[in-house]
């Protein structure tokens, strides 16, 4: 193309953005409509596929991250560790587990969630620390120097972001230090687990130790040698790991045939990742309504263009010239609304990001990157290209030759019909999804938790063992803290347990079933374990079914006593009284404890979550538990007072502030909240776009026949008859939009079913309530709409045409 062609064309170019744009203004209300719909639609699966990429479809910031796997299905003990580095299609394997140190600066102590790991970490994750250096395996061995890597947050909120932090020492308690040097310093994004990397430390391994043999406490991370498929590394894992059942290291026989080989991104994202496809895929159900709107909309406006465009082909316009016209209209089309919903994404993500659930894996990493643009600006601009021409093109066709043509076709008709049916189907299948939720959050709503929330608080301590050892010294500390709080003014009651309930939190432990040694290939009876004080159970009011509560004199040196619940003795005992006075057996045949009493069941994980088999045990007996939740039932006054009080015991012992007791059960229904609020969002937009198209469709049929209405009325027509009339005809393709929709919410409630408690994903009572309300809605709509006809005067009516 030579120089003078080539400005000629950019002119032709610019004649056509300057038509379109003066088009585009003519028709400012279907332009309005247009861009509106674009943006609502873009913006949300822009917002929404910013969601699923950064939580499912990015890698992990590791280097060959494809290469880094998970070991499971549970935790491991160091020695299993030590013994899967056998397993030769593995580069390396190392330990991974959260943590939580004491930091004491300026006579006072805060606790740091960090990682606690082995020495062998760096060389497995293979991300260097922004300053200094990495562990080393020696880090980890008996006697080596305590040494920490900080992360980012901590070396800045405490620290300062002093680059000559590396070298120093500082007081970081735990994990049998009280001083550790710093070694290096990790950049902002490194993350090796799904919880905050405040720090990293090596865990020095002691064979023989308990903490060698039977703390399973780590997550085996290894990465694979190229090129070896995760079949055949399972495979490995499982014979070596076999291997070491038979020898009596660490693994027993059933527990080495389940070992998984999974990869990182895939065990950190876990059953996220199906669920966030769901809802990506209700974004996807907006989008098509919003497209099939966009659709209807242009049809009008092509059909209002018909006599242009023939005017045009009969003063020797081509059918080249036109398109390009065309082109250019639907390319502002798609700056308009693309660019809107851009924008939209842009100012929604960081409100998305505060209120996703906290479960949800790497929310701290969920941001708009290029891809996610450039897949948006893609989507933008197919959707209004395709939309500008097809229907125009298609009327293009229909006339002949270059005649001036007046009036519809049968086939413009049927794509009207076809398009308000499919906005319809797609609102109903939209509409249902989030009717089975609503129902499904009610169903949740009503479960008893197994304890009352109401004027009950938190508070975590954690008394480090150097300060305060495991034993008497322990459990005077909790009881000088219970005894601080219980004399708060407005404090009506005061107890604590190890694991906070409703949080999540577990510990679990394996007992015998018979009091008998369990035999080699069976598996000890799992119960979940707690450590509690006299004060838990009528603080948080569970009800105790019979027997007796922990009292005062279980302590330490006394007979070992302990509470269990309904579900472990529906299991193990049948009922209640036949379970007072059982002894409780550790799986090699050793006594553990008596049962005194017997317990309700309480929701420890969250109210969709099964109750487990528990047992409750005398913290003053069993003070390795280590920190405790206190809990203080009273006034809001009262609560403002217990954090002081626990902090005045000694103010060296960190304290958290868990809240309350009714903001941690909000806090376990945050997903269904959550799961709930998207759904019912996008099904109100749903429902609006599908309104607009009904509304719109009523609308053009009154101005494409005002001649015949005109008429109508002329000639004595009922006004009532003309309007049923006029409901009648926009209705058919709702009905049939109705029908085809319920056919596809009962397929796709399948969709939803994960999400979902005691509710069958084809509950018809759900359906049949949202075909009744769209029904109604589309016949408020159309007869709202054809009561325009009766204000038609049929002598301009006539002279108009």
């Amino acid at each position: 193309m030579t120089l003078t062609g080539f400005f000629t064309f950019l002119e032709a170019i610019s004649q056509d953005l300057r038509a379109a744009a003066r088009s585009v203004r003519r028709t400012p209300t279907v332009t309005l409509a247009v861009v509106v719909t674009l943006a609502l639609g873009i913006g949300s699966t822009t917002l929404m596929m910013s969601v699923v990429r950064s939580v499912v479809l990015r890698p992990l910031p590791f280097p060959a991250s494809a290469e880094l796997v998970q070991i499971g299905p549970m935790p491991a003990t160091a020695q299993q560790i030590e013994g899967l580095r056998a397993v030769e299609s593995l580069v390396g394997v190392t330990a991974l587990s959260g943590d939580r140190l004491i930091l004491e600066r300026d006579g006072r102590a805060e606790q740091v969630l960090g990682t606690l790991v082995d020495g062998h970490h760096h060389e497995v994750f293979g991300a260097p620390p922004l300053l200094g250096r990495g562990l080393r395996p020696e880090d980890s061995l008996p006697g080596a120097e305590p040494v920490v890597v900080l992360g980012q947050d901590l070396w800045l909120q405490t620290f300062g972001g002093d680059r000559g932090i590396v070298g120093r020492s500082v007081r970081l308690i735990g994990d049998g230090a009280e001083q550790r040097t710093v070694v290096g310093v990790h950049g902002a994004d490194y993350r090796p687990g799904p919880w905050q990397a405040g720090f990293l430390i090596p865990h020095r391994y002691e064979a023989g130790s308990h903490d060698w043999d039977d703390m399973a406490r780590f997550w085996a991370v290894a990465r694979v040698r190229p090129g070896a498929s995760l079949d055949a590394v399972q495979a490995e894992v499982r014979s070596v790991a076999a291997t070491m059942a038979a020898e009596g290291l660490g693994y027993s026989v059933p527990l080495a045939r389940e070992l998984s080989v999974s990869s990182l991104l895939e065990s950190r994202v876990g059953a996220v990742g199906p669920r966030l496809l769901a809802l990506l895929g209700t974004v996807v159900l907006v989008l098509l309504i919003g497209c099939a709107n966009v659709a209807n909309l242009m049809l009008v406006r092509a059909l209002a263009r018909r006599n242009e465009f023939a005017v045009r082909r009969s003063l020797g316009a081509d059918r080249a010239r036109l398109v390009r016209q065309l082109l250019a209209e639907g390319s502002i089309f798609a700056l308009l609304g693309g660019g809107g919903g851009v924008a939209l994404a842009w100012l929604t993500l960081p409100w998305l990001r505060d209120r996703l659930p906290s479960s949800l894996p790497r929310v701290s990493e969920i941001h708009m990157d290029v891809q996610v643009l450039v897949g948006s600006a893609i989507l933008a601009g197919l959707v209004a290209t395709l939309f500008t021409l097809a229907p125009t093109l298609r009327l293009l066709r229909e006339g002949v030759g270059g005649r001036r043509v007046v009036g519809e076709t049968d086939g413009t008709r049927r794509r009207q019909f076809l398009l308000l049916a499919g906005q319809f189907a797609l609102t109903v299948v939209l509409l249902a999804c989030c009717g089975l939720l609503f129902k499904s959050f009610l169903r949740l709503q009503s479960v008893d938790p197994g304890l009352k929330v109401d004027a009950v608080s938190s508070w975590r301590v954690d008394p480090p063992a150097q300060r305060y050892p495991e034993g008497d010294a322990r459990s005077t500390y909790v009881d000088q803290v219970l005894d601080a709080v219980g004399a708060v003014p407005g404090v009506e009651e005061v107890g604590a347990i190890s694991t906070l309930p409703l949080s999540g939190g577990r510990l679990g432990v394996g007992i015998s079933r018979n009091a008998q040694p369990v035999p080699e290939g069976e598996r000890a009876m799992m119960v979940s374990y707690r450590a509690i004080t006299p004060g838990y159970v009528p603080t948080v009011d569970v009800p105790l079914i019979a027997g007796r509560n922990i009292e005062p004199t279980d302590r330490a040196g006394t007979v070992p006593v302990g509470l269990v619940n309904e579900r472990f003795v529906s299991e193990r005992f049948g009922n209640a009284e036949s379970a007072l006075g059982q002894m409780l057996h550790w799986p090699d045949g050793s006594e553990w404890f008596t049962v005194v009493g017997v317990v309700g069941d309480v929701h420890q994980s969250d109210l969709a979550t099964a109750v487990e088999p528990e047992v409750y045990v005398p913290y003053r007996q069993e003070t390795w538990a280590g920190g405790m939740h206190v809990l203080a039932k009273g006034s809001e006054a009262a609560r403002r007072g217990v954090g002081a009080a626990v902090e005045a015991v000694d103010p060296l012992v960190p304290v958290r502030s868990g809240g309350s007791m009714r903001e941690t059960l909000a806090a376990a229904m945050a997903g269904a909240r959550f799961n709930l609020l998207f759904f019912a969002s996008f099904a109100a937009l749903g429902i609006a776009l599908a309104a607009v198209g009904l509304a719109g469709l009523t609308q053009f049929v009154i101005s494409r026949r005002r001649g015949e209405f005109g008429l109508r009325l002329a000639l004595g027509s009922d006004g009532a008859r003309l309007v049923r009339h006029i409901v009648i005809g926009v209705l058919r393709p709702v009905l049939a939009g109705l029908l085809v929709g319920s056919v596809g919410a009962l397929f796709t409630g399948r969709v939803v079913g994960a999400l979902l408690f005691e509710t069958s994903a084809q509950d018809p009572v759900v359906l049949a309530t949202v075909v009744t309300f769209l029904g109604a809605l589309a016949v408020a709509l159309g007869g709202f709409a054809a009561r325009k006809a009766l204000r038609i005067e049929p002598s301009e009516a006539l002279r108009s045409e």
